[in-house]
């Protein structure tokens, strides 16, 4: 009688772990300061099929030493409430002072992660997503998932990034 077995699944990109700790750091460090009270970061794991959608989401393009984006993902309920700490008033989902406050909370970590990088990376104006949506992660790039909680309610950071060169010696990959 012969053995089946079932094939693994492909472990995906390479991890590479020096870029996906300052989020961890960085997205606690900045909650924390708009709030005023703690954050707790849950476990990591990879994105996977079925994409989870949210509500808003706050995302940065990674260029130069570092190709990717990183993004804050959030229910509507913890985005007003978060929104709002950070504004010092209630701000009307949908409008343009809303979608600037939640590009900014992705402008603020993204840019704090990237300083711990040890490489030469920009990063873009954020685009904000209001209403359901997903981020598809590129095939080439792996995507972490941080989930966490604040005060105002949970949300996960998303980053998809990869290193283009190593850090000190600029060296292309």
């Amino acid at each position: 009688m012969s053995q089946t077995t079932t094939p693994e699944a492909p472990a995906g990109p390479k991890l590479d772990k020096a870029l996906f700790r300052p989020f961890f750091d960085s997205t606690s460090h900045v909650i924390s300061t708009i709030t005023g009270a703690p954050v707790n970061i849950s476990v990591p794991y990879r994105k996977k099929w079925p994409y989870k959608t949210y509500d808003i989401t706050g995302q940065i393009v990674f260029y130069g030493g570092v190709l990717g984006t990183a993004a804050i993902c959030l229910p509507g309920f913890t985005a007003d409430r978060l929104v709002a700490a950070f504004a010092g008033t209630k701000l009307q989902r949908g409008g343009p002072e809303f979608a600037d406050a939640v590009g900014e909370l992705a402008n603020m970590i993204a840019g704090n992660a990237k300083r711990a990088f040890g490489i030469d990376a920009s990063i873009m104006t954020p685009t904000v997503i209001i209403g359901q949506s997903t981020i598809v992660p590129p095939s080439a790039v792996p995507c972490i998932c941080i989930p966490g909680k604040c005060v105002h309610g949970e949300f996960t950071v998303e980053v998809c990034v990869k290193r283009l060169v190593e850090p000190e010696t600029g060296a292309q990959q």
